[in-house]
């Protein structure tokens, strides 16, 4: 890291930190919130938390990379409790006949569930609906521009790694997995796959998944 970068990564961890209060606190305020519904996500972010500021060795983008997306799943819990207070059936609501896909790495269990979701009569949830499932603040002359903004993000993704998309398929539209919907209580192998920090997946190896 040179000097440059490292001048540039002090400014961000004293104005940007990657801090749990500081976050809470943020999300909270952009929110015009004075409290998460349920706040048993912290122990897990304090664990991610450390393991991104002891292992994942975060440049500037990276560092800033972070905080926006920790800071976005918190903006999607604080926005799913304002829809629970304004409809209480929503977390009482059944869902008929659902369908689990499980499966070991590199099993077929994404083709399984690219193949299920083009029958119209089955519901399976988008990328951009779980990175953005509620309207963005700023409403736009063109309308929701949730699936665009992803659309964009993605691409970026696959310019910074381009030998992912031969892995895995990107796409806005591409049914996405649980990762995303748990990584917003911030236990997720989505984490893993983005930083090296071993020591976040050993603790989510001996925790396990189903508090998420």
């Amino acid at each position: 890291m040179g000097m440059m970068q490292r001048q540039a990564m002090r400014v961000l961890r004293r104005s940007m930190p990657l801090d749990a209060d500081e976050l809470t606190e943020t999300a909270l305020r952009n929110a015009g919130r004075s409290r998460f519904a349920d706040e048993s996500f912290r122990p897990a972010l304090a664990r991610l938390l450390e393991a991104l500021g002891g292992e994942a060795q975060l440049g500037v983008f990276g560092h800033m990379a972070a905080r926006y997306d920790l800071l976005r799943c918190m903006r999607n819990l604080l926005r799913m409790d304002r829809a629970e207070e304004e409809d209480a059936r929503i977390v009482t609501r059944a869902v008929g006949r659902p369908i689990f896909i499980t499966g070991l790495p590199r099993s077929g269990s994404t083709f399984l569930h690219s193949l299920l979701a083009l029958d119209p009569a089955n519901v399976v949830p988008r990328s951009w609906q779980l990175i953005y499932p509620y309207p963005l603040a700023r409403a736009s002359p063109a309308g929701d521009q949730r699936r665009a903004q992803v659309a964009r993000q993605l691409a970026l993704f696959r310019l910074l790694s381009p030998g992912l998309a031969r892995m895995h398929p990107l796409s806005a539209d591409a049914p996405q997995e649980c990762t995303d919907i748990t990584g917003h209580v911030f236990r997720s192998l989505r984490f893993d796959t983005i930083y090296r920090i071993l020591s976040y997946r050993d603790w989510l190896d001996e925790s396990g998944h189903e508090l998420a």
